[in-house]
């Protein structure tokens, strides 16, 4: 943390998880079947105190606040949930559940622990620890973090990394080599590199992008040239730009670069690299 901040009433600073609706259907959360749940996690703090961890609803409508110690040596910490038979938990595609960790939230997000409460997107209590309020340099540190059906914390289910990155794409990608920052110049290695075999006017298409992991929803897809020149995209041969592009018919599976120079983009080789974004 750079600099202490003291929080205004209406301010709001939590690190959250937002959860697929598709993920949490099996817990029954909103009914009269709703089944208990768990969350646990490691934490360490450089300030010792009570920080608000909350289990929120998709929209809000429902809440459960607990204030756990931290303290400033690494520690396990579970919260058990029961009770969650009211409330908006969406099991489709979109935000079923959100777990929230606050630093600091002001006064108009404060509610009573330990209680199933109603108040949109309540993440603390009046006794809550103000991280953000404290000395600069202060540390949160968090990992481990696992959300379960049941009454017990488990342990912590290590995924392979192929497994993890697989589970992450399907909220965003890129195809710039792992570690490699979209927009990066000369990022070649991995970009879509095609053949188009006829002179594509302007707000004609050029060929369609295909994503490794089929996406939540519909992606917010942006295209790079070789250069790393968002909108453009690239003369295969040469690695200039050839010209202004946008996106079209992008959907969980694909999506279209078109061309949008205004002028025909005559027979060539064509290269670009991509990030598509469909996290919620």
């Amino acid at each position: 943390m750079a600099s202490q901040f003291t929080p205004a009433a209406g301010d709001f600073f939590n690190i959250a998880q937002v959860i697929e609706g598709n993920n949490i259907s099996h817990l029954e959360l909103g009914s009269a079947n709703a089944k208990t749940i768990t969350l646990s996690f490691y934490a360490k703090v450089s300030v010792a105190g009570n920080y608000g961890v909350t289990l929120w609803s998709g929209n809000g409508d429902r809440h459960y606040i607990t204030n756990v110690a931290l303290t400033t040596s690494w520690a396990e910490y579970s919260i058990t949930a029961s009770g969650f038979s009211s409330g908006t938990f969406n099991t489709d595609n979109t935000q079923g559940m959100r777990v929230a960790f606050d630093l600091g939230s002001g006064s108009d997000f404060n509610n009573t622990a330990g209680t199933f409460g109603t108040g949109s997107y309540d993440i603390n209590t009046s006794s809550s620890t103000l991280f953000v309020s404290q000395s600069a340099g202060a540390t949160f540190q968090i990992t481990g973090v696992q959300l379960e059906v049941g009454e017990q914390a488990t342990p912590f289910e290590h995924r392979s990394f192929g497994d993890e990155l697989a589970r992450c794409q399907r909220y965003y990608e890129h195809t710039y080599p792992y570690g490699t920052a979209p927009g990066t110049a000369n990022g070649g290695i991995g970009a879509d590199h095609r053949y188009v075999g006829r002179e594509t006017p302007s707000n004609y298409g050029y060929y369609t992008g295909h994503y490794r992991v089929e996406k939540r929803a519909a992606a917010t897809v942006t295209v790079y040239s070789y250069a790393g020149t968002a909108n453009q995209i690239a003369h295969g041969d040469t690695g200039g730009d050839s010209g202004a592009v946008g996106v079209i018919q992008n959907g969980t599976t694909s999506f279209l670069p078109r061309n949008t120079s205004g002028s025909g983009v005559s027979a060539r080789a064509l290269l670009y690299h991509f990030k598509a974004d469909a996290e919620l």
